[in-house]
């Protein structure tokens, strides 16, 4: 599982820092070695609405877990 926290580190301390948003990424233990599917999570702030989606056919060999962020994204309708 891949999680993924967007913070803001406040210059001012970390009392003002704030959690933009969130995101896991879930394999669902359906692909193979070299292709993977993905259940995806995602929330923007830590009490905005929850967005799912799914990355299917991801090719472990020829992308990064970068890319598999992206795609996650973009699943959960982020553009």
């Amino acid at each position: 599982m891949i999680e993924v926290r967007v913070m803001l580190r406040s210059a001012f301390g970390s009392h003002r820092d704030k959690v933009l948003g969130t995101m896991t990424i879930a394999n669902d233990g359906s692909g193979t070695h070299t292709c993977g599917h993905y259940n995806v999570t995602a929330r923007v702030g830590q009490r905005g609405k929850l967005r799912t989606g799914r990355v299917e056919n991801f090719s472990r060999q020829s992308n990064t877990g970068m890319a598999l962020v992206l795609r996650a994204l973009k699943a959960t309708g982020f553009r």
